[in-house]
């Protein structure tokens, strides 16, 4: 572990996918031997170790895609950039919906072309061809993207760990903050640890969950609540049967990540639609059997020939969910002091590479990559701006 320093410039609350790609990137630039990063846990192992790590560009709206397609680029070209892997394997993806939502799945697979994504849109009998276990007569087709894949979290963050350690920045895990407050001068803050102070002259919060608390004793609460997330883990006969490509099914909202070997990961945005909200602390971290139910309900209509695959139980993990489940990323009431990096709503790992670039170039004054981040304002709901998708899917905000 660094040794402390009692000053910095910037100072990183976080040391997940988000905060540790801020990092990596100040160092690129040049910027990180006055960067300190904090976590209160080991690097890369809170809400980021339990993402399902999808790769994707189908999004609702054209600053979503935006990320997506860059990020994407970033993951394919990973290793030259970084000069680690992020374990990125490319496996495809297929977004299935159903009538009510085939409007509003053309018109953002244009919006999403015209952004300069891959996508595209395939027709029931494609479906069938692409799904050929599954049963799909409730399928009005699907959106396909071959270039998107998944990456491995833990490679991802010892990746942006070690380019800030090689760019001067102090990395502390192990370090809680136990609070954020004003600095006497009127400008930066004081970060109490359980070791002592940090006064730093700017701090970002990329805290997850725990974002909101941390910034409340700067009387700077973000809308930021914890909701529990649940993925089953699925085992097949042989790798040969198992999935080889990200399906997202819109119409029973489900979605399946396939792993290495004759595994897949089953998720689904029925469990997070603000029902199950947590102390990101103390939750209850083994699945439900009633969700295991709901998945076995779901396998046998949509699989009806996967009798011999295996579903047990995954893991639980905690999303950050902002009012219109989109991030809030910039200076809060328009202090240059205080920014959040939070309300990922669960899209945090798939953007984090170019999220991290746009941060900290805004962070060192850079201009357009700080217009490409207004949108995401932290402010923007006290002015009754949330951020809507023009064509919306009736699955819910999960799918935006």
């Amino acid at each position: 572990m660094s040794a402390r320093p009692t000053e910095c410039h910037t100072l990183v609350v976080g040391g997940g996918c988000i905060g540790m790609s801020i990092a990596a990137h100040l160092a690129l630039a040049g910027a990180a031997e006055s960067t300190v990063v904090v976590d209160k846990g080991n690097f890369g192992e809170g809400t980021t170790a339990q993402s399902s790590a999808s790769i994707r560009g189908n999004y609702g709206h054209p600053a979503l895609a935006g990320l997506a397609r860059d990020a994407l680029r970033i993951f394919q070209d990973f290793e030259a950039i970084y000069g680690r892997t992020a374990g990125f394997r490319q496996t495809g993806y297929l977004a299935l919906f159903g009538p009510r939502d085939a409007a509003a799945a053309h018109a953002n697979v244009a919006m999403q072309q015209d952004s300069g994504l891959s996508t595209y849109l395939v027709d029931p009998a494609r479906v069938g061809e692409l799904l050929p276990d599954a049963a799909v007569p409730d399928c009005a087709g699907a959106i396909c993207e071959d270039e998107a894949g998944y990456a491995e979290p833990s490679l991802v963050v010892h990746a942006f760990t070690e380019v800030a350690r090689e760019g001067g920045a102090t990395l502390l895990r192990q370090t809680p903050v136990r609070e954020l407050r004003e600095h006497p001068s009127g400008t930066g803050v004081i970060a109490t640890l359980d070791t002592g102070t940090i006064s730093a002259r700017r701090v970002v919060v990329a805290a997850n969950a725990w974002s909101s608390a941390l910034l409340d004793g700067l009387g700077l609460a973000v809308p930021v609540r914890a909701t529990r997330h649940q993925i089953a883990k699925l085992a097949f006969p042989d790798a040969a049967a198992a999935p080889q490509r990200i399906t997202v099914d819109m119409v029973h909202q489900f979605y399946l990540r396939p792993q290495a070997g004759p595994h897949a990961l089953l998720g689904s945005s029925r469990d997070i639609d603000g029902h199950d909200e947590v102390d990101p602390d103390s939750f209850r971290r083994r699945v439900d059997e009633g969700y295991l139910e709901a998945c076995a309900a779901y396998l046998h209509e949509r699989y009806p020939g996967w009798e011999s695959v295996g579903l047990g139980s995954g893991y639980c993990g905690v999303y950050d969910v902002s009012p219109d489940w989109q991030p809030l990323i910039g200076p809060l009431h328009g202090r240059d002091d205080v920014w959040a990096a939070c309300g990922f709503s669960g899209h945090g790992f798939k953007h984090a590479p170019q999220l991290g670039r746009l941060i900290a170039a805004a962070l060192l004054g850079d201009g357009p990559a700080g217009g490409r981040l207004r949108i995401f304002d932290p402010d923007r709901f006290e002015r009754g701006e949330p951020i809507v998708a023009t064509h919306r899917y009736h699955a819910g905000p999960a799918y935006r």
